[in-house]
């Protein structure tokens, strides 16, 4: 009887085993002397060994006699924990040349390629260090998120402990030898299956580096199952399938989905979190995409979950709605789309072609275009765009957009027209001094202007065009009526709000005494919005009180052809400004 229990109990320990999930932790000291087995590590150059160090081994840089960049990385599930590491250098000073970079979190093994993820840097120019980067695909392509100079870095040898840790939402610290250095917060990478060491060195320096002591831990279990995110249609018979995290690859299954009554006939990863099911038919349109025991790399399983299938674009549905092709420094070129439809479209191997042929990609993966939203093309560099939208930032400076205009399209991947739109410098308004960093937006009737929005643009927001007004219909209040300037709070300023302006056109603001003089100019001919508001503060062009009494306010609401439409309101100043 013994015997048997213990027969049991060794099955038991190696089923556990072959189930185990993978390593939802990191705990290396290098003591077994390798770098092949428990971790695997992956070096993708020459460049690493052990060292015998004490009663076990650490990891050194051996690089070579030039200048060179050395990576290595294991697998690591953490993205929310803690993290740990002993980093040391030798007789150098550390700098653009001279640096190690710690990635916490990455979502790819090869830390030279695209990565998305968080890294410490230890070294910059001009700069000893310590700094939290967040990694948005190439190595360019990066966001620095704080950073401190302990005075450790300042010498040229040094050996540091480094810790940082990561809560929920976001919540970042960094230590070194003990001591807080700088918190910050992001939360837009919320996994990644790799941990790993970068290390740039100069031709001298190419053995100057060592680590130790690597650790990495969640601050909580991964007790939850699963999530169904997003539920798209590649083909007539084909839905992608995305989760908010990698899924165990054994548990994915044709048993798991069912698209209305039909199991897929097979299952095609696209990647560690979204699967392509093809299907032997086409379901009905409000079928819905369900889901059943799949699970996550740390064991937990999904029970049920469904979701609506979302289409791709009908053609017309996903139209264009804004575009920046020649944008100031600090700017991005962009290409905006409205979703005229009610609910999400599916955005997967779309792309925008140009008249040369030229195609950009619209999304990166599975993605949705919010319903009556909008989806933003950008290049890196740009601007904010409004939280709602579906925005793509390509890893690459600009979006190749011709200056001198062009004939763009949207269309499906297999090449199937969505909607197109020419633009050119000139549909900008003609009263636009200059035109770099403003955008050309598609107002109602399908015309395009010059934003008036003061930034130059609205990506991802609705256009600052609104509806235009017929010629005739310019109206203009004032008031309060009297106002009086004097800082108590109550009808301090004069508002002008006018309506009916014209798309392509402008608008021009005046005040003047009764003697006919100008005092004040609220706004020289300049693009507007069919509506808007201008305030008057009681002063003068040249920042001076005005007496008390009457003024007459001239406002002027000029046409794309330069025609002006005139209104005259009478205005009473009925305290000092103060």
């Amino acid at each position: 009887m013994t015997a048997l229990r213990l027969l049991i109990l060794c099955l038991c320990l190696v089923c556990l085993r072959l189930a185990a999930p993978a390593r939802a932790q990191l705990h290396e000291r290098f003591a077994d002397g390798e770098l092949e087995r428990d971790p695997s590590w992956q070096r993708f150059q020459p460049g690493w060994v052990l060292a015998p160090e004490g009663a076990d081994f650490a990891l050194h840089t051996a690089g070579g006699p030039a200048a060179d960049t050395l990576t290595i990385s294991t697998e690591s599930h953490v993205a929310y924990g803690r993290w740990s590491l002993r980093f040391g250098y030798r007789d150098l000073n550390l700098s653009n040349a001279n640096g190690a970079r710690i990635y916490l979190v990455a979502d790819a093994p090869d830390l030279e390629g695209p990565v998305r993820g968080y890294y410490l840097q230890i070294g910059t120019n001009n700069a000893d260090e310590v700094r939290l980067y967040r990694q948005d695909g190439l190595p360019e392509q990066r966001t620095l998120l704080g950073g401190a100079a302990p005075e450790a870095l300042r010498q040229r040898s040094a050996d540091l402990t480094l810790e940082a840790t990561r809560g929920p939402e976001g919540a970042w610290q960094v230590w070194v030898d003990g001591t807080l250095a700088f918190s910050a917060h992001d939360d837009a990478h919320r996994w990644g299956p790799y941990f790993g060491l970068w290390v740039k060195h100069s031709a001298a320096a190419g053995a100057a580096y060592r680590f130790d002591d690597l650790f990495a831990e969640p601050l909580a279990a991964d007790a939850a199952p699963p999530r169904l995110l997003l539920a798209g249609r590649a083909a007539p018979t084909a839905v992608d399938a995305t989760f908010d995290e990698p899924l165990l690859p054994s548990s994915a299954v044709p048993e798991a989905f069912r698209w209305g009554e039909q199991r897929p006939l097979r299952l095609e990863m696209l990647t560690e979190r979204a699967y392509r099911l093809h299907f032997g038919a086409e379901a009905p349109a409000e079928a819905l995409l369900r889901v059943e025991g799949v699970r996550d790399r740390y064991g937990n399983r999904l029970g049920q979950a469904h979701a609506a299938v979302a289409p791709p674009p009908a053609p017309g549905e996903l139209v264009f709605n804004e575009i920046l092709y020649a944008p100031r420094t600090g700017q991005s070129e962009y290409v905006e789309w409205e979703n005229a439809a009610a609910g999400p479209r599916y955005l997967y191997g779309l792309y925008l072609e140009d008249a040369a042929g030229g195609k950009l990609p619209l999304a990166e993966g599975p993605a949705l275009a919010p319903g009556r939203g909008f989806v933003v093309l950008r290049a890196a560099g740009g601007g904010a765009a409004c939280p709602e939208a579906y925005v793509y930032t390509l890893a690459r400076a600009d979006l190749g957009l011709n200056d001198g205009g062009d004939r763009l399209a949207l269309r499906l991947p297999g090449g199937g027209l969505v909607d197109e739109a020419a633009y050119a410098p000139a549909q900008h308004n003609p009263f636009l001094a200059a035109t770099a960093g403003v955008s050309l937006e598609r107002a109602e009737g399908g015309a395009w202007s010059s934003s008036v929005d003061a930034s130059g643009g609205t990506p991802g927001c609705p256009n600052s065009l609104g509806g235009a007004e017929e010629a005739g219909a310019l109206r203009v209040e004032v008031g309060p009526v009297p106002f009086s300037p004097d800082g108590d709070g109550f009808e301090d300023v004069l508002m002008v709000r006018f309506a009916g302006a014209q798309r392509g056109g402008a608008v021009r603001a005046r005040i003047y005494d009764l003697g006919g003089r100008l005092v004040r100019t609220l706004t020289p001919a300049t693009p507007a919005p069919a509506a808007g508001q201008f305030d008057w503060d009681g002063l003068d062009d040249a920042g001076r009180a005005l007496p008390l009494g009457l003024y007459v306010l001239l406002f002027e609401a000029y046409g794309p052809d330069g025609a002006a439409r005139q209104a005259r309101r009478v205005l009473a100043l009925a305290a000092p400004h103060s």
